[in-house]
């Protein structure tokens, strides 16, 4: 008898080799926190990094094409985000999109606030049964902790949440959603998105 893993949730985390260092240029954020400030907020924030755009553009097309859907995709939206000492982010997803990432392009310490994600299967269980040993397959929520240049990919249904910044300093990321270019669906529901 074998393991059989069925409908696993798919990430990829990894240091990107290239130097972002431009990303520090960015002077608008969406606060992990609403204070009811009257704040700019820029969704298509890579717009004014094209060069950086493409790096992660590329490194999402390897990754898609990898799991078997091709390479049709671009980036949807994209804001930076900051994370003030003392704060933390609410739990959320990404709608209308099929995939998102996270990517770290500051310095950060082992108090910056990690990013958790929750197992959608175990969301709306009545029992929970705890395991000897937690690993990936049976967590209630895997995190990650920020690391400079870490790019992590992950379904865009997932719920997930910043961490408290237990540093000094505020906290930067930044988000992407990213959508196919051609279409989506199947036989009657399909969405021809180049007609």
């Amino acid at each position: 008898m074998s393991k059989l893993f069925l409908f696993p949730t798919v990430f990829e985390h990894k240091i990107i080799g290239k130097s972002t260092d431009q990303l520090k240029k960015n002077t608008i954020f969406v606060p992990s926190k609403d204070r009811g400030e009257d704040i700019k907020r820029d969704y298509n924030s890579l717009n004014r990094f094209p060069r950086v755009k493409n790096i992660l553009l590329e490194e999402f097309k390897n990754f898609a094409e990898d799991l078997g859907y091709g390479r049709d995709f671009k980036i949807s939206s994209s804001w930076f985000t900051s994370t003030q000492p003392g704060d933390d982010g609410t739990l959320h997803n990404h709608q209308n999109s099929f995939y998102s990432a996270i990517y770290y392009y500051d310095e950060y310490d082992e108090n910056s606030g990690n990013i958790l994600f929750e197992n959608p299967c175990l969301r709306n269980l009545s029992l929970f049964v705890v395991p000897n040993k937690f690993d990936a397959t049976n967590s209630h929520s895997w995190s990650f902790d920020p690391e400079k240049r870490l790019l992590i990919f992950f379904p865009s249904y997932l719920f997930h949440k910043i961490g408290i910044n237990k540093s000094d300093k505020t906290r930067y990321s930044l988000a992407v959603n990213f959508i196919p270019t051609k279409g989506f669906g199947m036989h009657d529901s399909h969405i021809n998105l180049t007609e």
